[in-house]
């Protein structure tokens, strides 16, 4: 499987794969979520990050794009040995990712709003460039339902605040910019599991949690992180793209807006 992958940093994927087997073993685990969690969505199995970039590093803005929970689908055989989890890398890119759509069509909002936002801030169509560029994955590495997302609160709560999958991922891949693509402020979304997450660093008081940006969908939460003194990252959860039900011209603004998020707030310095 490894010698299959094309733009990804294997160093970077490895070391988050280590920590996937690792935090597999506390005690209690993912056994917490078991009932909740169908046998006939991904084998009622976790599924994986999607990509961390060859050439992910290198780049002045570091971006990680976050979704909620993974869709059903993945191919089971694919699995990442020692950890039980489903391994979506090959797949995102090759069924998700690089596919040229002429619209956002139901179901692949998030991969074109992605490439809508780095085509802006790299000014490059070149998709397999892209995809060497960034980060992709999701706050939650189980589904319980095929389309509309129904993870239940204890699920969420174990995933993200117990088991902190997703806490790791950011913690070994450095990136200077979340985008987390997950909703308002509402309990049936994500805020309350995320602001308990700090990914290492000191948290940067920032005035604009809700802040409606353009319009009503954009309203977002920017937050700050910080290592002595010096901000190492940002944070913004806005809305899920496929909020965007305008066409081109509100998809084009959701990019625009975001892309301009990035380039406006850049970090310190990082390592």
């Amino acid at each position: 499987m490894e010698q299959q992958l094309k733009g990804h940093n294997k160093e970077i994927e490895n070391s988050i794969i280590r920590k996937y087997i690792t935090l597999r073993q506390k005690k209690g685990g993912c056994t917490a979520c078991q009932a909740k969690i169908p046998e006939d969505i991904n084998e009622g199995r976790p599924v994986s990050f999607y990509v961390i970039g060859e050439d992910f590093p290198k780049q002045s803005f570091r971006v990680m794009f976050v979704g909620k929970t993974v869709a059903n689908g993945w191919e089971s055989e694919t699995s990442i040995p020692g950890s039980d989890f489903i391994d979506a890398r090959k797949y995102s890119r090759e069924k998700q990712f690089l596919p040229a759509r002429t619209s956002w069509v139901p179901g692949y909002a998030f991969w074109e709003a992605i490439k809508g936002i780095c085509q802006i801030l790299w000014k490059d169509d070149t998709l397999d460039e892209i995809w060497r560029k960034i980060a992709i994955t999701n706050l939650v590495k189980c589904s319980t339902s095929v389309g509309e997302d129904t993870t239940p609160p204890e699920l969420k709560k174990n995933c993200i605040e117990t088991m902190r999958f997703f806490e790791n991922e950011v913690i070994e891949s450095k990136p200077t910019h979340l985008v987390i693509f997950s909703g308002g402020d509402s309990p049936k979304f994500y805020d309350q599991y995320i602001s308990n997450l700090s990914f290492g660093y000191k948290e940067k008081p920032v005035d604009e949690k809700n802040k409606t940006y353009r319009y009503n969908y954009l309203s977002w939460w920017h937050r700050k992180f910080v290592e002595a003194d010096a901000v190492k990252m940002h944070m913004l959860r806005t809305y899920h793209p496929a909020s965007c039900r305008g066409g081109p011209k509100e998809q084009q603004i959701f990019c625009n807006s975001i892309a301009e998020w990035v380039i406006q707030n850049p970090v310190e310095s990082w390592k």
